[in-house]
């Protein structure tokens, strides 16, 4: 008999609402919900392989504990008890003798966070961390300093835009699918894309300009843009006067960058930034300066980032049809906000491990975040003190983030390393201990808030029960809270008494979900008045130019402009998405092996005959950090001082067939170079040799 449920895929970090089709409890497809509209009526070939992914028996299908050596993949079968009393007894002996503080639980993004932050509360350390270091954390950062809020309060009306600027953002790649039509249905109705980029992606072969730019340059070119438009008056002076504060600092610092200064900085000519800020004035305020997501590329991330917003300030384009909007939710349609678990807890105080703080190396960036890539430094130096353990729920460190070595010996110096997570990670591989999550179809999670113009309520639940002896995270930390000592603060006894908690102040009823698993809670979009209801949250209520977070920390709001610098005989890496991988769950999947083989370095076609490489070459590519070998691809379509790798490639788990040492990890030629003011890593600022070693 077939059957239809409703769900959340979470084959990336997107969760795309999905119908799941199946056929006497077995799933045959899945597809977007149709009930959610124009954000949930496709779905992407990463959702459509969820199916190989839930089946998959090379991932952990049960508790783990290491028998051999760290790495060397060898495991004994255990119980669930007996996972948790071990991990359980590890952590109460870590943090008697060495404090609490020594705990460091990190997490990537999910719909389970507050669980893991309650985790962490309730063990009394102060050290909980996302991976958003070595994604988005820089951005955060520009984002809170300048409007007062997070990156994510932020959304882009592009259906109705006229001009949409991407800067390295590769939407039909990345892949959100509610943006992706969105973008499409722009593209219907006329919208011009300019996408900035060293390397033709696919959204910037689908744009209506590529800008080819020197690999770093989108600072200068960014200076240079608002040079022109406010010489040539062309910024809407009416929102300037409204909700900018310091425009006349803005207006005197970027003076000196003009577009000629620009062209030697950034290959891009002169001409062509004048000829599109013509196009950007006529096109205000339906013009959406793109600020991203991936932001951990160069040393001048923060500033870039901040350079984004201003821009468009400059175009008038916040809180207007066809450009930003701050997103609305419960709060905006007059209800309650959901409850969350690690509310509950107080946060605990003392320093943290990664530096976060008033006085300290990242004195203005949000300890609610943390910083992932300061791991090795904390182990090494033993400052501000020993950190003797590791918990990871759903994260890879040693996947996706800089200098592989380093980090594998930082984390020999660790008593007790814990991976939970539904996939073999090169951390799971590497861990004492790994309990397995569910997969996303066999466990329901929390429900999220969909903020946006028409926001919505959405729901994960259970499809199908688990195939393996695998736990959902709710579970997780619960019984491993439950033995050590705090249990009572994860008062629920399963995911709906929790779900109906976090909904008890909203005035909505776990039932409403009904079949279709979303609320919708506005009929029309939500807007704010643009002369008087922008909800921004700086001290000034302004768009702050001179930043008072930043004046206040000891650091300038606007620093003069550092010339790029390339060593001799090198060239720079820079990385991306592939539409069909973006995250572990995917790299061991046959579905996507299949139209995914292989993942060669892109290499400028000049730059390869100069160096005796031909297309297929076998090369040696070798930074000061690492090196490893692949193939090459010769192409017109990237800039000459820059090679591309597809991030997150080489697994080193041996169990998995499809993604063991498939492809070049990014992670082993990066060095530790980091944005001390917005809190990234700068990935990008890694030069390499690439040397052919046979055809």
């Amino acid at each position: 008999m077939e059957t239809k449920a409703y769900s959340q895929c979470e084959m990336c970090s997107a969760r795309c609402p999905i119908e799941v089709t199946l056929d006497d409890g077995v799933v045959s497809t899945i597809f977007g919900n149709p009930a959610v509209g124009s954000i949930g009526t496709r779905l992407c070939a990463k959702g459509a392989a969820a199916k190989w992914f839930l089946n998959d028996t090379e991932k952990p299908t049960r508790p783990q504990i290491r028998v051999g050596s760290r790495g060397e993949g060898q495991w004994r079968d255990a119980s669930w008890n007996e996972a948790y009393d071990y991990v359980a007894d590890r952590l109460k002996a870590i943090a008697e003798k060495w404090g609490a503080q020594s705990i460091l639980v990190g997490y990537r993004g999910s719909l389970n966070n507050e669980f893991v932050k309650a985790f962490a509360r309730g063990l009394g350390t102060p050290n909980d961390f996302t991976h958003n270091s070595v994604c988005p954390l820089s951005l955060h950062t520009a984002c809170q300093a300048t409007l007062g809020v997070g990156r994510k309060a932020l959304g882009f009306d592009i259906e109705n835009s006229e001009y949409v600027v991407l800067y390295g953002r590769n939407i039909y790649e990345s892949l959100t699918v509610a943006e992706v039509n969105q973008l499409m249905a722009a593209m219907d109705n006329g919208v011009k894309i300019v996408t900035i980029d060293p390397r033709a992606s696919k959204t910037a072969v689908r744009s209506y300009y590529w800008v080819k730019i020197r690999p770093g340059g989108d600072w200068a070119f960014n200076l240079a843009l608002m040079n022109e438009i406010i010489k040539s008056n062309l910024f809407d002076e009416h929102f300037v006067q409204t909700w900018v504060k310091d425009f006349d600092a803005l207006r005197n610092y970027v003076e000196p960058y003009t577009p000629e200064w620009a062209e030697k900085e950034t290959d891009v000519e002169a001409a062509t930034i004048r000829r599109l800020v013509r196009e950007f004035g006529e096109a205000k305020p339906k013009v959406i300066f793109h600020i991203g997501w991936f932001a951990a590329r160069y040393l001048s991330e923060f500033h870039m980032r901040r350079s984004i917003l201003f821009l468009n300030a400059l175009m008038g384009s916040y809180e207007v049809e066809g450009g930003l909007f701050f997103k609305k939710g419960l709060t905006d349609v007059g209800r309650k906000g959901l409850k969350e678990l690690d509310s509950t807890l107080d946060a605990p105080k003392g320093d943290r491990f990664d530096g976060i703080g008033p006085g300290k190396k990242f004195p203005i960036v949000d300890k609610g975040q943390g910083i992932a890539h300061m791991l090795v430094e904390a182990a090494e130096t033993e400052q501000p003190y020993p950190v003797k353990a590791l918990i990871i729920y759903r994260f890879d460190p040693l996947y996706s983030t800089p200098d592989t070595n380093a980090l594998i010996q930082a984390l020999n110096k660790f008593e007790l390393v814990v991976a939970i997570d539904v996939n073999w990670s090169n951390t799971a591989w590497y861990a004492d201990v790994v309990l397995p999550e569910s997969h996303f179809l066999e466990r329901g999670d929390p429900i999220q808030e969909r903020k946006g113009l028409k926001p919505i309520l959405a729901l994960r639940r259970t499809v199908l029960p688990a195939r393996f002896d695998t736990q959902p995270a709710w579970r997780i930390f619960k019984e491993l809270a439950n033995r050590l000592g705090f249990g009572d603060k994860f008062f629920y006894k399963d995911i709906d008494e929790y779900n109906e908690w976090k909904l008890s102040e909203a005035g909505i009823e776990l039932s409403q979900f009904g079949k279709t698993g979303v609320v919708n809670l506005a009929k029309e979009k939500i807007w704010y008045d643009r002369d008087t209801g922008l909800k921004i949250k700086t001290p000034s209520k302004k768009i702050e130019v001179i930043s008072a977070k930043m004046e206040g920390a000891g650091l300038p709001s606007l620093p003069p402009y550092e010339p790029l610098q390339v060593p001799e005989g090198k060239l720079r890496l820079i990385i991306g998405r592939n539409a069909l991988y973006t995250q572990g769950s995917l790299s061991n999947n046959k579905y996507i092996k299949e139209v995914l083989p292989n993942h060669p370095i892109w290499i400028n076609k000049k730059a390869a005959e100069s160096l005796g490489i031909n297309d297929g070459d076998l090369v040696l590519v070798s930074s000061d950090t690492g090196s490893g070998t692949t193939v090459a691809y010769t192409t017109d379509a990237i800039h000459p001082e820059a090679v591309y790798l597809p991030h997150a490639f080489g697994k080193r788990a041996k169990a998995q067939r499809y993604a063991y040492s498939v492809g070049l990890s990014d992670a082993e030629l990066q060095n530790f170079a980091t944005d001390y003011v917005g809190g990234s890593a700068a990935m990008q600022e890694c030069f390499v040799t690439v040397e052919k070693i046979s055809k």
